[in-house]
């Protein structure tokens, strides 16, 4: 038996999280991070909410919770009006109001964020260059600064990044990085090169931007082997998305699509369905792109091997027993 999800789109649209819509336990009513959020539930609409984030910002620059209210004004302007230069124009504002140096590298973070734009990559690379140290960055960081890199097409930053992000990209620093958990070694093994997997990741796809989309396709492949996939067999980061792409700047469309359908059916990719859907159209116009992706699902998908399980009867029976039947639904939940 093929694992097969349902027909049609799968990849769920990105919602607006709002970090003072989420309800908080055991507050102190008297911290004003608490009221603004009571405020910011009660209020209605764009301009009654965005005033209350500014509100508590412009009054509590150094809060412990200003970097996510910062966050959750960014993502306002952007999902719900579609204004990144309001969203970097705020953000850039909070940094000169701020004070203490904690909060103000959180800041920073956002910022990373919001120049992940190729109309912000000045911006990216000069952020990059003044307050990030190859010397002292964590992994942590290093990725980030990579998918902010990318985003923005800064290729001579995504590869210093990725020369710098390699010799914390292994075992031994996942292990460090969290000293207090128990991992077995195996466990760590993975991570380790998971994480050299997401940062080869990015590598093949500057190069793949530079031009030499062979060596792009070389590094895809490592990086496949690398890292961590899902219960169907695709990694659920970008890798797919650049090799699909990458494919289809070699000429290669067919293969290239099967991948880019594959990051969005079963890596709930919603750029890369986007990109998939679009290109199709033009490559075969008038030929139905999900019956194509419902050829990619039933080609890739997963077998079920025979196994055995009790039904609510109690009886013991096998999967293969049921073979010949018109219908089977196998469920798996987890009981709390």
């Amino acid at each position: 038996m093929k694992l097969i999800p349902p027909r049609g789109r799968t990849a769920l649209g990105l919602a607006l999280l709002c970090l003072l819509a989420v309800p908080v336990v055991a507050q102190d009513a008297a911290d004003p991070f608490e009221q603004a959020r009571e405020a910011f539930m009660a209020a209605e609409g764009f301009d009654a909410r965005m005033a209350i984030l500014k509100e508590f910002l412009s009054e509590h620059p150094n809060h412990a919770e200003a970097p996510d209210v910062l966050q959750a004004g960014a993502d306002l302007y952007i999902e719900d009006r579609d204004d990144r230069p309001a969203a970097v124009a705020l953000a850039e504002h909070q940094l000169t109001v701020t004070t203490d140096a904690e909060i103000v590298g959180a800041v920073r973070g956002v910022l990373l964020g919001l120049y992940a734009h190729p109309v912000y990559a000045f911006k990216l690379e000069t952020l990059v260059t003044e307050h990030y140290d190859p010397a002292t960055m964590t992994y942590g960081q290093h990725l980030n600064v990579l998918e902010a890199a990318a985003a923005a097409e800064s290729w001579s930053l995504v590869d210093a990044q990725f020369k710098a992000a390699m010799p914390k990209a292994n075992a031994e620093t996942f292990a460090a990085d969290y000293p207090d958990r128990d991992f077995s070694a195996e466990e760590i093994e993975v991570a380790g090169r998971n994480r050299e997997g997401l940062i080869v990741t990015f590598a093949g796809w500057s190069q793949a931007n530079q031009g030499d989309a062979g060596k792009a396709i070389k590094m895809y492949k490592q990086a496949d082997e690398m890292l961590r996939k899902s219960y169907l067999g695709v990694p659920t980061n970008d890798l797919y998305r650049f090799w699909g792409q990458t494919l289809l700047m070699q000429g290669k469309s067919e293969e290239g699509f099967e991948k880019l359908t594959l990051a969005a059916l079963y890596g709930g990719d919603d750029e890369a369905d986007a990109i998939a859907r679009k290109g199709y159209a033009e490559f075969r116009p008038g030929e139905s792109f999900d019956d194509f992706a419902w050829t990619v699902r039933t080609k890739h998908a997963p077998e079920m091997t025979d196994f055995s399980a009790g039904n609510y009867q109690g009886t013991v029976q096998s999967f293969h027993e049921l073979k010949g039947e018109k219908a089977t639904l196998v469920a798996f939940w987890f009981p709390t």
